[in-house]
């Protein structure tokens, strides 16, 4: 199964403990959740193929949802699951939905190994393996796309925000879900820049 932020996933796990930068501490910390569905059999790998990618679309559609990414695993019996919401009240939006739905309804005879973590975002440089989800967070939300030297905001190997620097009317870029939360004033802070 495909996943929002364009990687092919095998084993990648979007939850990065060696990741670096500067900590943007929110007043309410974003909620993560990893792990993995473990199904016993073929009815439950049916069960996760057909409604899995319905429960993917509706948990992106959340407005709290950052990151809802499930791939199967070489072993057809796994799905990973990578979760990010803006903070743990809409963490809990999402399990009430999801309790409600088909997808939660049907699934509970599936197996979990889930991690919950609370994520500070941080601001850290840009690489060239930042470029596509730069990308697709400009056309997210109308902001013309610049990867000349900049900075990110990732937050559990998720990029919600972007500021190219050397720009004297850039602005910061954010993931439209998370534009309350303060991060385009952390970055302008970090830099120095003034609010365009």
């Amino acid at each position: 199964m495909s996943c929002s932020c364009g990687h092919h996933h095998h084993t990648h796990d979007h939850h990065h403990e060696d990741e670096t930068g500067i900590p943007i501490i929110l007043s309410r910390p974003m909620a993560a959740l990893t792990g993995r569905l473990i199904c016993a059999d073929a009815g439950q790998v049916m069960t996760a193929l057909s409604l899995l990618p319905g429960h993917v679309d509706l948990s992106r559609a959340e407005p709290g949802c950052l990151r809802f990414d499930a791939w199967q695993d070489d072993d057809p019996l796994i799905w990973h699951i990578s979760e990010l919401f803006i903070d743990e009240d809409a963490f809990e939006a999402h399990q009430s939905r999801n309790r409600a739905s088909e997808w939660g309804r049907e699934s509970t005879a599936i197996a979990r190994d889930f991690q919950r973590h609370e994520v500070q975002p941080l601001i850290r440089p840009a690489s060239a393996s930042d470029n596509t989800a730069i990308e697709a967070l400009h056309r997210a939300t109308g902001a013309q796309s610049d990867l000349h030297p900049s900075l990110v905001v990732s937050a559990a190997g998720t990029i919600i925000g972007h500021f190219p620097l050397g720009q004297s009317d850039a602005r910061p870029v954010i993931h439209p879900k998370a534009q309350a939360l303060g991060i385009d004033t952390a970055i302008l802070k970090v830099t120095g820049a003034q609010p365009a």
